[in-house]
This record gives C-alpha cells, sequence and structure tokens, in this order.
C-alpha cells in the first residue's frame, strides 16, 4: 500500500522541477538534488536502524550499527554540503534561539502526538479485540479535534500569543497522555476516551500554528524554507516515534503485540516528550512578541 506513494511522489517532484518558481530574491540557490538525497538517506538509516532494533536478539547488532553509522555518514555530508554550496538550507536562520526552539519543537509535537495515531489502533485491535473497521473509527475522538477545534475557537485563540498556544496545546497532550498510560491499564476503551478529547482538541489549537510561527521568524525570502523545515522535523519526528514504539511494543511481549504493559511504556514515552516540548515552549525566548 505505501508504494502508492512513489508514482505521487515521482508527479509531484516534475512538477516543481518544472513550474516551481525560483526566489527573485536568491538566483543562487537552485534544486539541490544532492542535499535532498543526502537528507533522505539520513531519515531511511536513522529508522532503519530504529527497526531493526527490534531484530537485535535474530540478526544481532551489526545491522542496526551499519545503519546508525550510514545515518551519522549521510547527515555530516548534509550540513558539509549546505555549509559550502547554496541549497536546501539557510544556517544563518540558526542564529536566532527563537528559530531553534520552534525547529525542534515539532519533533516532540509529532512523537507526544501524531505517532500514536498510527500506534493506537494497532493497540485496539491486538489487545481490545476490536475489528479493524471499529479500530479506526474509535480514533475519532483523538482526530476530531484536530478540525473542530480551530473551527470553533478561532476567534478566541486570535487573542494569544504563540506562546501561550504552544503551553496551551503541549500541556493538554501531556495530561492526556498521561491519562492514556493510566487507562490502558484497564483495557476498556470508555476510560480512554477523555485523555483522547482532550489531546485532540489541544492539538487542533495549536498544530495550525507550528509552521506559520517558523515562516514568521525569517526573513520573507526565506519563508518557504522555514515551513519546509518544520514540516520535514515533523516528518523525522513522527517516523522516528512510530518505529521506536514498535520496537517498544516488541519488548512488551510477543513481537508486534501491543499489550497494555507496553503501551504503558510507549505512552510515558510519548508523555515526556510531551514535556520536553512544553519545555520548549516556555523557554524559547521572543515568542510572545512575534506578531500572529
Amino acid at each position: 500500500m505505501f508504494l502508492v506513494n512513489v508514482p505521487v511522489c515521482i508527479v509531484v517532484g516534475t512538477i516543481v522541477a518544472l513550474y516551481g518558481r525560483r526566489s527573485a530574491g536568491d538566483p543562487a540557490r537552485t534544486l539541490d538534488v544532492v542535499g535532498q538525497v543526502a537528507a533522505t538517506a539520513f531519515f531511511a538509516f536513522l529508522i532503519g536502524a530504529l527497526v531493526l532494533l527490534r531484530g537485535v536478539s535474530k540478526h544481532g547488532t551489526l545491522p542496526a550499527v551499519g545503519c546508525l553509522a550510514g545515518a551519522i555518514i549521510t547527515l555530516i555530508s548534509f550540513v558539509v554540503r549546505q555549509r559550502h554550496k547554496p541549497g536546501l538550507l539557510d544556517f544563518s536562520m540558526f542564529r536566532q534561539l527563537n528559530f531553534i526552539g520552534v525547529t525542534l519543537f515539532p519533533i516532540f509535537y509529532s512523537v507526544s502526538f501524531w505517532a500514536l495515531l498510527v500506534i493506537l489502533p494497532q493497540y485496539y485491535e491486538t489487545s481490545l479485540r476490536m475489528p479493524p473497521s471499529l479500530a479506526g473509527l474509535s480514533m475519532v475522538p483523538l482526530t476530531g479535534g484536530l478540525t473542530t477545534v480551530p473551527l470553533i475557537l478561532g476567534r478566541a485563540k486570535a487573542r494569544l500569543d504563540t506562546r501561550a498556544v504552544f503551553v496551551i496545546g503541549m500541556l493538554g497532550i501531556l495530561v492526556g497522555d498521561v491519562s492514556l498510560a493510566f487507562a490502558v491499564v484497564h483495557n476498556n476503551y470508555a476510560m480512554l476516551v477523555p485523555g483522547l478529547v482532550l489531546s485532540g482538541a489541544t492539538s487542533g489549537l495549536m498544530n495550525p500554528e507550528v509552521a506559520r510561527t517558523a515562516m514568521r521568524l525569517v526573513d520573507s525570502r526565506r519563508s518557504g524554507m522555514a515551513s519546509g523545515l518544520t514540516s520535514t522535523m515533523r516528518q523525522i519526528g513522527f517516523g522516528a516515534g512510530v518505529a521506536s514504539f514498535g520496537v517498544l511494543a516488541g519488548h512488551g511481549g510477543d513481537a508486534g503485540s501491543f499489550t497494555s504493559v507496553s503501551m504503558q511504556t510507549i505512552l510515558s514515552v510519548a508523555a515526556a516528550m510531551a514535556a520536553g516540548g512544553l519545555a520548549i515552549a516556555v523557554l524559547t525566548p521572543g515568542l510572545e512578541s512575534s506578531p500572529r
């Protein structure tokens, strides 16, 4: 099923190459194919290392260590290229502490919330014995807030500064993850609903603000670069989170079985990442003064 993404990526990449407009303010920057390959290889090696950790008992540590080494090498290659040739990133953006905070924030956000969208249905099927269709529908309390809250609270949110939005969002996800960690012990879906609703609602309040904040913190010529960077960090957090949670599930019993014990561990890690995201939201300077 995932292979359907291959032709989609080819089509999108072709459209961008043929019709994407180059920034008038920075003609030196061109489509950086080598940089894109290095960044993609880093992500692939990183996820591969995490996935292979699950099979250490069968295949040993060499494959996982090899992938980790590949991730380190490709990351260094990407950074060196970007520093010596105009391409995907302008490292001058990282001279701002607030931009560094906003760039790291999506990783914590993705692991603590988005990765659970993949993991929770597996728990519903394996431990709560739900059929796949019902497991999907059971995610509505979590996903519903993503679409309804921005519509309902749009005007009220406009009165809050960026820091307040981030703090409320991550605090709600933190409390929601902790609530879920306690609830999974009972293997009762009804006890999960309050945590699902709270996490989904507060994420819906915060989600649109993440990319917009990064774009506001840089020069207008770098707004697309900032938005793309936050999206990339989201994907890194999401992929690494899902892979790591899969490893934890394998260690909780039979490989791939999302038991209540392994889910407690997973949700505890998610809550810890939410706490990290909350700390970034509180400590990053200048968020309350960025125009919204």
